[in-house]
C-alpha cells in the first residue's frame, strides 16, 4: 500500500484542513454513518499523523473510500474490479455525450467506433461523486478524454437526490 509522508508542516496542515472540512460536513446533521466516520477520524488522527496510509487518508477525505457494509478499505480502493459501475458496458451502448455537452456524439453513427465506450462519473469522483449506476455516464474515448472535473456542464435541474443532499451540506457548511 502507498504511504504519504508529511515531511513538511504545510503538508500536514493541508491534510488536517481537508479532514476538518470533511468532519464539519458530518457534524452538520450526523447520521449513524457520520458517527462511524467521526469515530474512524478520531482513531486515525490519534495515530502518528506524519506517516499515514493512503487508504486511511482517502477513507477520511472521500466517502466512497470509507468502509461500508463490512468491506475493507482495500476492497473499496479496488472498486473497479468488483463494481457494476465500471462493468456491464455493452457493445450496443452509445456515447452519452449529449447528456454531458448537449450535442450528440458523431461516433455513434460509425459502426467500428460505436460500442467502444468507457464508464465515467457524471458528478466527478474526485469531488465526491459516488461510484453508483445513477452517477454513471457512458462516453466514447474522445468525449471521455474531453471531460474534466469542471462541474459547469453538470445538469443541476435533474440532479439525483444524493447530490442534492451533498450540496445542502456544503451550503450549510459555507453559511
Amino acid at each position: 500500500m502507498n504511504t504519504i509522508t508529511c515531511d513538511h508542516e504545510s503538508s500536514s496542515k493541508y491534510l488536517q484542513t481537508l479532514f476538518n472540512i470533511k468532519r464539519s460536513m458530518h457534524n452538520l446533521s450526523p447520521t449513524a454513518q457520520d458517527e462511524q466516520w467521526l469515530a474512524h477520524y478520531k482513531k486515525i488522527l490519534s495515530d502518528d499523523f506524519t506517516s499515514m496510509n493512503m487508504a486511511n487518508i482517502l477513507a477520511l477525505i472521500h466517502p466512497d473510500f470509507y468502509t461500508k457494509n463490512g468491506e475493507s478499505i482495500a476492497e473499496l480502493l479496488n472498486w473497479k474490479n468488483n463494481n457494476k459501475f465500471a462493468s456491464g458496458i455493452l457493445k450496443t451502448d452509445q456515447c452519452q455525450a449529449k447528456e454531458y455537452t448537449g450535442i450528440p456524439c458523431i461516433f455513434n453513427e460509425i459502426p467500428d467506433i460505436r460500442g467502444k465506450c468507457q464508464a465515467d462519473h457524471k458528478w466527478p469522483n474526485s469531488l465526491g461523486g459516488p461510484s453508483i449506476l445513477d452517477n454513471r455516464l457512458i462516453l466514447c474515448k474522445f468525449h471521455n478524454g474531453m471531460k474534466s472535473n469542471d462541474i459547469s456542464h453538470f445538469n443541476w435541474r435533474t440532479a439525483p437526490n444524493w447530490l442534492k443532499e451533498y450540496h445542502c451540506k456544503l451550503y450549510r457548511l459555507k453559511s
